[in-house]
């Protein structure tokens, strides 16, 4: 018996991009996430990355949130510390007698 000879390897511009030889000889931060899904429905893995999308995207607003309210305690503080040190000064320059030069 005869065996059929294999094909040749598909050149790299020949593979689909959501083929599984694709996904196998991927790499780089998302190939191990691909692989991971590339054996359930494609759909699957959009919606991990749609999941993941909007999770980055709420952290992203609760840090500028809480960025936001770093910099009103820090003006706020500051204001106060400001006002606190101008009644020193003029408690300074008023309580005390005058001297004269």
């Amino acid at each position: 018996s005869r065996v059929a000879p294999s094909p040749p390897p598909p050149l790299v511009g020949d593979v689909e991009e959501g083929s599984s030889d694709a996904v196998a000889r991927s790499t780089g931060p998302l190939a191990k996430l691909k692989r991971r899904f590339s054996h359930s429905a494609p759909l699957d893995y959009e919606k991990y990355l749609q999941f993941m999308r909007a999770r980055l995207h709420s952290q992203a607003q609760q840090s500028q949130s809480t960025a936001d309210k770093a910099v009103a305690v820090r003006k706020r503080a500051e204001h106060e510390a400001n006002k606190r040190l101008q009644e020193i000064h003029h408690q300074a320059h008023t309580s005390s007698p005058a001297v004269p030069l």
